[in-house]
């Protein structure tokens, strides 16, 4: 079992390492914008969206109250697994 375990944490990160310069390279050149953001947060939405489905991760959000998009927020993790891409 723990080696499965331990395969499952290489895919993991052979799907991370594959991904990472498809997103991360136009994501870095977006950042220099302001105007790009929205760009920037759908790449970094899809890339998180790919990297779940692939390694068989499937979630449901849930929020506790609506979310105002007039206003900012600030979300915090707390950086304990390699979830919070």
């Amino acid at each position: 079992m723990k080696l499965l375990y331990k395969l499952y944490g290489y895919l993991f990160y052979v799907i991370i390492m594959l991904f990472f310069p498809v997103f991360m390279i136009p994501i870095y050149i977006f950042c220099s914008w302001e105007r790009t953001y929205p760009i920037v947060n759908s790449l970094r939405s899809y890339w998180a969206s790919i990297t779940f489905l692939l390694c068989g991760y499937f979630y449901k959000v849930e929020w506790e109250t609506p979310i105002d998009k007039k206003r900012n927020y600030v979300v915090v993790f707390n950086h304990t697994s390699h979830l919070d891409i």
